[in-house]
C-alpha cells in the first residue's frame, strides 16, 4: 500500500504518540514543543495544548468519554492527565517501582478508564547489587492506576526487559488482554511482542 495523505509539516517538530478520538479529531505528542497539537478530521490543524514543564512527551491515550488525555512524561518521569475541555493538566502521576523513579513510554486505558504504563527503571535503586548501565536499561514493567491516579499494582516486573508501547484489547470473545512491545531499542537482542490477560 502507498501513503495517501501526510499532515502536519508546518506544525509538528518531533512529534511521538497519536491517539485519535471517535469522531475523528487527532491529537499528536510533540516531544520538542512540548504540545499535543490537534488536528480535524480532515487533517487542518485546529489548535495546540501547551504542556507546561520541561519534559518529553512520548504516548498518550484518550478516555473513554473523550474529554481527557493521558501523555507519559519520558523526562520527568510522570503521567499527565490533560482536562481537554480546559485545556490544561489536572492531574499529575509520579511513575515508580518500589518508590523509584520509573521512566513512562507506552499508555492505554481499559473500559473503566484504568491506566496502563509501560515503564523502565534503574534496579540498583531497588537493591543494593551494582548492575552495568546495559542492565540498567532493560528492567521494565507495566504500571497500574485508577482514572483518578491511585496506583493499583504492577504487571509484568518478572518478564519485562525494556517494554516500549502498549495497547488494551477487550473483545467479547475472550478475556481482555494486555499487548506490551518489548526491547524496543537498539541494544535488545529478543524484540516480542508479550500478551498479558487480565
Amino acid at each position: 500500500m502507498a501513503c495517501t495523505n501526510n499532515f502536519g509539516k508546518r506544525v509538528l517538530e518531533r512529534p511521538t504518540g497519536i491517539a485519535v478520538s471517535k469522531d475523528g479529531i487527532i491529537y499528536v505528542a510533540d516531544c520538542a514543543s512540548n504540545t499535543i497539537e490537534v488536528f480535524w478530521h480532515n487533517y487542518s490543524h485546529m489548535h495546540s495544548i501547551e504542556v507546561k514543564g520541561k519534559g518529553i512527551l512520548t504516548h498518550l491515550a484518550l478516555n473513554q468519554s473523550e474529554d481527557r488525555i493521558i501523555v507519559a512524561d519520558e523526562k520527568t518521569s510522570v503521567i499527565k492527565i490533560i482536562d481537554l475541555n480546559r485545556g490544561k493538566i489536572v492531574n499529575f502521576i509520579d511513575t515508580r517501582i518500589s518508590q523509584a523513579p520509573a521512566t513512562p513510554f507506552g499508555v492505554a486505558l481499559d473500559d473503566e478508564d484504568n491506566i496502563y504504563v509501560s515503564v523502565t527503571f534503574d534496579p540498583s535503586k531497588l537493591t543494593k547489587r551494582n548492575e552495568t548501565a546495559r542492565n540498567v536499561r532493560r528492567k521494565g514493567a507495566v504500571v497500574t492506576y485508577n482514572s483518578d491516579g491511585y496506583f493499583l499494582g504492577t504487571i509484568g516486573e518478572k518478564e519485562l526487559i525494556n517494554p516500549r508501547g502498549i495497547c488494551y484489547i477487550n473483545d467479547d470473545y475472550d478475556s481482555p488482554q494486555l499487548l506490551v512491545v518489548e526491547g524496543g531499542d537498539y541494544e535488545s537482542q529478543f524484540s516480542c511482542v508479550k500478551v498479558f490477560r487480565l
